[in-house]
């Protein structure tokens, strides 16, 4: 061979991760290493049984080339299904997921190392993976499919950066099915509220209580008829499949094409939780029960319909229900010639995406028309991933990506305020050399957005960069403007509430609150705790007492309900019952393998009202001594 010809051939890649590796090494550095190790040997020793060879690894990762297309899904199925047994054990206590990614194509050895697009896009198909899944690309899936009983599910053409690729995941019993890509249906794109969730749960109120990563975690919530009723904590829909009320074969086919167009638009925001294809048999078996369709999917609002087709014209009814309410949120007919179907289907998902996110995440229509494509938009979401990190390096990196974003996207109200938010969490977690400058350029922006975006966002960031710098008067008076301006708004209330419980406002911020539950009752979890430190400062202690016991029952997830417990502990301490708040607070010691109550305290962020802050964490200590 010619010294200048490179080392070229063709093999299977497989690469594989660790889904949020950094939140749990933030949350316990040691044991989530430790973890790692154990189950890096166990995936190390599959790839040799299966006869692969492990060519890189670095930190969380490690990529490894195959033979055999056979061998390397085999290898993946027989992991993941491993990973999900071992995290269902009651002693596992770093229940970490892995994504795996696996391609086949032409790569350029190096020494022992491979390179080129052939493990690029192996990487590509791991990080759209989901946790504890396996996504191979086409090459793989017409080799193995023949050979094996394994079942797929076509994710259609992907385009992530500068690969595109043909997708597929592998389904196992513990998978989501999730919908085909179909494109991008312009005009209809959330704006800066994707990002706005991500600062309530994230950036105010503290960095490791809240999952993010997957929106399918289950609460518990109280119906009309006082039941429980399993919902996860995301906004959460099913599309039941639509009924033909005039059967005929030539028109059955509409029955899912109507579901599998709504899905491939509902699936791409990142605010539901969408269960693809869970209700189909219920409906086929004839239960069209909003309520039990819920509860069998796992979700809270369910999206019905029918269509009829009579000669040229189809009629279409669709009708969104709120099963936890009992209540019909929305419906509508569309009509229109059959000849024009995908016009009428592209209307319908167009409208059912507005609909859903007004009604169900209380979005303002106005927010719903900044991206052009699905590409910036994409391109947009990898940035705000960046930033949900949380750290130093992730601030970095997560300014050059917006500066890499396309010229249209990068000019877009949501990325000119995820750009100012960047530079408030600089100063925030103390990573900022110029305090002064980034707080002006972050401000400069807000000032910009304020005439653009019809939310109260840029006020409430002006708020934050106010407390920032201490001008407390300033904070209150920008809060109530956010209030004023966005008086429907379910995510900025709360968030000028807090603004207002900070700096000592309690009889204001009891107000927010109090208009935040009317609008949703059932508010991401930060929400109720907030709103309990504000009634303990009150001193209304059975108030803040019942807040607390009624949301407890809505946490399931190890480590979220210690923080509520120690509240509850130390309202029983300033009421004098210090006997029960030391129970409390022991039982709030064995919910967590890691108990840290000065995390716990720290996790509500600052407040100018030192005395109330004295006052709690003296009681806090005497429960927890």
């Amino acid at each position: 061979m010619p010294a200048d010809r490179l080392d070229r051939k063709v093999t299977v890649i497989l690469a594989t991760d660790v889904a949020a590796y950094s939140k749990h090494v933030e949350q316990d550095e040691s044991l989530t290493i430790k973890t790692y190790s154990e189950r890096e040997a166990v995936l190390l020793k599959l790839i040799k049984d299966f006869r692969g060879r492990v060519f890189n690894t670095a930190g969380d990762s490690v990529l490894a080339e195959f033979a055999s297309a056979v061998d390397a899904v085999e290898c993946a199925a027989a992991f993941q299904v491993r990973m999900v047994e071992i995290n269902s054990q009651p002693d596992a206590k770093c229940k970490l997921e892995f994504r795996i990614g696996i391609n086949m194509g032409d790569v350029v050895q190096k020494g022992g190392n491979l390179l080129g697009d052939g493990v690029n896009i192996a990487a590509r198909l791991e990080a759209l993976s989901q946790p504890n899944g396996v996504s191979i690309s086409k090459s793989i899936h017409d080799l193995v499919a023949p050979k094996t009983n394994l079942t797929f599910n076509d994710l259609g053409i992907q385009k992530i950066k500068e690969n595109e690729f043909h997708a597929f995941d592998l389904m196992m019993q513990h998978s989501q099915r999730r919908s085909k890509s179909r494109g991008f249906h312009k005009g209809i794109m959330l704006g800066s509220g994707v990002l706005l969730f991500a600062l309530l749960c994230l950036i105010i109120f503290g960095l490791g209580g809240y999952d993010l990563i997957k929106p399918n975690k289950k609460s518990q919530a109280i119906d009309r008829d006082n039941q429980v009723f399993q919902i996860p904590d995301t906004p959460s829909i099913t599309v039941t499949p639509f009924k033909n009320l005039v059967p005929d074969a030539s028109t059955d086919y509409l029955t899912t094409a109507i579901v599998d167009n709504i899905n491939s638009v509902l699936t791409g925001s990142p605010e539901l939780f969408v269960s693809v294809g869970g209700a189909t048999q219920l409906i086929y078996g004839g239960n069209t029960d909003a309520r039990a369709v819920a509860e069998a999917t796992g979700v809270r609002y369910v999206l019905a319909g029918n269509y009829q087709v009579v000669e040229e014209n189809i009629r279409i009814t669709s009708q969104l229900n709120d099963a936890l309410n009992g209540t019909v949120l929305w419906s509508r007919k569309f009509d229109d010639e059959i000849d024009d179907l995908f016009v009428i289907l592209d209307d319908i998902s167009s409208t059912i995406f507005e609909e859903v996110h007004v009604k169900v995440t209380g979005k303002n229509r106005s927010q719903l028309a900044f991206f052009k494509t699905n590409e910036d938009y994409t391109a947009y979401l990898n940035c705000l991933d960046l930033f949900q990190y949380y750290t130093r390096d992730k601030n970095k990196q997560t300014e050059t990506c917006i500066k890499s974003l396309g010229d249209h996207a990068q000019q877009t109200p949501p990325a000119r305020m995820l750009h100012a938010w960047t530079y408030w969490q600089r100063v925030f977690i103390g990573a900022s050399y110029q305090v002064e400058s980034d707080i002006a350029f972050a401000r400069n922006i807000a000032l910009r957005m304020k005439d653009k975006i019809e939310t109260g966002e840029p006020l409430v960031l002006s708020a934050w960069l106010d407390f920032l710098e201490g001008k407390y008067e300033s904070v209150a008076e920008t809060a109530r403007e956010a209030i004023e301006v966005d008086p429907s708004n379910s995510e900025i209330i709360p968030i000028a509430a807090s603004l207002l419980r900070r700096i000592g406002k309690y009889d204001e911020a009891r107000t927010a609150f109090d208009r935040t539950l009317r609008m949703n009752p059932y508010p991401s979890l930060w929400v109720p705790r907030e709103y309990a430190t504000t009634l303990i400062a009150l001193e209304a202690y059975p108030e803040s007492k019942a807040l607390l016991e009624r949301n407890l029952p809505r946490i399931t997830r190890e480590g979220q309900r210690a923080p509520i417990m120690v509240d509850l502990a130390v309202i029983e301490v300033l009421e004098g019952n210090l006997t029960e708040g030391r129970r409390i607070c022991r039982e709030a010691k064995s919910e967590t393998a890691r108990f840290d109550l000065d995390g716990i305290l720290g996790s509500r962020g600052g407040t100018t009202d030192k005395a109330f802050l004295d006052k709690f964490r003296a009681a806090a200590f005497r429960a927890c001594e």
